[in-house]
């Protein structure tokens, strides 16, 4: 990308070319109750908090004609990347493939997420055909029992099912010359901390490329069962014993890189220094055809059962967003919000308590100001 075309791309209000990327969850409906999920622990009913911040809808499952228009107004804005991941489980849509073949036939590279319960091997060789960019399987044990209990299920040997189809998925992907990622998430809190060390094994088992270790945050009822700050640096030494293990055997793990989320002064000190893209590149886009901008900010910029991608991504509240991402840094949001009566967007978004994108936004910063670098650890540590 020239220049000039990716200064008027990160720095309007208004962009010519569409997102770079967008995470899309098909379903809300998920064939697991996991500990750690947000959206389906099974502890969910006990605490009234989260039982109101979820979002109810009729529709759990996203219109088969309603994603195909999407998919043919991404492909024409020069969208790249389409992730299908996991607000539910992807591959309880009746039409999942189908859906998938469909993004691929439509020329936009593809990753899916999920926890594969669901994936036959018959099915992962299909997905390997597919050309798949990425496999992301949310795994979070590397034995039975653990399995079993983390992922609330009580079927009898379903880990090895799991592994045994993801392991078809990568000879198949191997036999047609193609390299994708495969990485199985691992999200670390008491119920699986102890079952940390046998990941070794059940990645070489899976034909894994990557581990990806993810801390679980802390939550209302289930919060007792995230780590404390003693008990989260021994599961990292823990971690970097299994990362050691694990390079032996050339499969890569996050675990150099990875840290506390950042604290709530440490995201304002990043963005009073610099901007928010994500209105720029990025978008997510749920079931009951809600978009919103990023995982961090819940705010609704249109619903795809009422307007196309295209004219909510052109439409008034996106490009007010923008405004005020660009605003962040040096104090300009205030002085934006002095001038007009319209209530922030930003308002309603974590970015400035918890914001998981400092490094995208890093990144995109550096390119557009080279004289004016950022150093997102240099920012963090404060």
């Amino acid at each position: 990308m020239k220049a000039e075309s990716e200064w008027e791309r990160f720095t309007g209000s208004r962009p010519h070319a569409g997102p770079t990327l967008v995470q899309i969850g098909i379903t809300e409906r998920c064939n697991y109750s996991c500990l750690f999920c947000m959206e389906h622990t099974p502890y969910r009913h006990l605490d009234r908090h989260l039982s109101d911040q979820g979002r109810e809808s009729s529709r759990l499952v996203l219109d088969r004609e309603v994603f195909s228009r999407l998919v043919a107004d991404l492909s024409s804005l020069g969208c790249e990347w389409l992730q299908i991941v996991g607000l539910g489980e992807p591959l309880m849509h009746k039409h999942a493939l189908d859906m998938m073949r469909e993004v691929r036939d439509a020329g936009l590279e593809l990753s899916l997420t999920t926890n594969a319960a669901l994936l036959t091997q018959e099915a992962a060789r299909e997905l390997a055909r597919l050309r798949l960019v990425k496999l992301n399987v949310s795994l979070d044990a590397s034995s039975d029992s653990v399995y079993q209990h983390v992922h609330g299920t009580s079927q009898a040997g379903a880990l090895q099912k799991v592994l045994r189809s993801v392991a078809a998925f990568g000879e198949t992907s191997k036999e047609i010359g193609h390299s994708p990622q495969v990485v199985l998430s691992y999200v670390v809190f008491r119920g699986n901390v102890d079952d940390i060390e046998g990941l070794v094994d059940v990645a070489r088992a899976a034909a894994a490329t990557r581990v990806q270790f993810v801390r679980m945050g802390a939550f209302h009822q289930i919060q007792d069962l995230s780590l404390g700050e003693e008990e989260w640096a021994g599961a990292l030494e823990r971690m970097r014993a299994v990362a050691r293990r694990l390079r032996e055997y050339g499969i890569a793990t996050n675990v150099d890189v990875l840290q506390t989320s950042p604290s709530p002064d440490a995201c304002k000190r990043l963005y009073s220094r610099i901007g928010c893209y994500m209105g720029h590149y990025f978008a997510l886009i749920h079931a009951d055809g809600r978009v919103e901008p990023c995982s961090v900010c819940p705010v609704t910029m249109g619903n795809l059962y009422q307007h196309s991608f295209s004219e909510i991504w052109s439409g008034g509240r996106y490009t007010q967003l923008r405004r005020e991402c660009l605003a962040l840094s040096a104090g300009r949001l205030k002085h934006l919000l002095a001038t007009r009566a319209k209530p922030s967007l930003l308002e309603q978004c974590d970015c400035l308590t918890r914001c998981p994108h400092g490094a995208e936004n890093v990144e995109i910063h550096n390119r557009l100001y080279p004289r004016e670098p950022v150093d997102l650890a240099q920012v963090f540590s404060g």
